[in-house]
């Protein structure tokens, strides 16, 4: 019994698929999201609408012009973000990136965000080999398995702090400034 754990423990960290510890996943083969809800005491869902349409304005550049759907009658802001993550220098994995959709519907006190639609960018062997396919056929023929952790673990960091400028932005009162 343990020596099954422990194979099936070696398979997943280094002959598994993409893995990652901020999305998650419907079944095993299902489609990648996620899914947060930020509690914002105080705010009314204007003033919410109002510093999320700055953020991604101001951090999201996409050839989109940054919204897909933009409706404050709706309290809801769709955008097409891309983030971009470490290199893997060690597999010849450089400019790796990660589009997606992203939700923002809008409350009073709170936002929900929610993510989807996840496409995976990165140039193989010196930039020769561009590998582009959604989240869920991540597999990358002829390795080892073990850059499938590394571009989790990439991803996720990158992600982390995405996510982290976004809730700063919902909870920070900007003090309007005379010019």
């Amino acid at each position: 019994m343990v020596l099954v754990a422990l194979v099936a423990s070696f398979s997943n960290s280094f002959c598994g698929e993409f893995r990652s510890a901020v999305l998650t996943r419907e079944g095993e083969h299902g489609p990648w999201h996620y899914e947060k809800v930020i509690d914002v005491p105080g705010t009314s869902k204007e003033e919410l609408y109002r510093r999320m349409k700055l953020w991604v304005v101001g951090n999201i550049k996409t050839t989109d012009l940054n919204n897909t759907f933009d409706d404050k009658s709706m309290d809801l802001i769709i955008s097409t973000p891309t983030i971009a993550f470490p290199d893997l220098k060690w597999k010849s994995l450089a400019d790796q990136t990660m589009s997606f959709k992203m939700q923002i519907e809008i409350k009073d006190n709170k936002i929900r965000v929610g993510m989807n639609g996840f496409v995976y960018s990165g140039y193989k062997n010196g930039g020769s080999v561009q590998i582009l396919k959604p989240l869920e056929d991540l597999a990358l023929a002829g390795n080892s398995g073990g850059q499938y952790k590394q571009i989790g673990e990439g991803f996720d960091n990158s992600f982390l702090g995405f996510m982290e400028t976004l809730e700063k932005a919902a909870k920070t009162e900007k003090k309007s400034s005379e010019w």
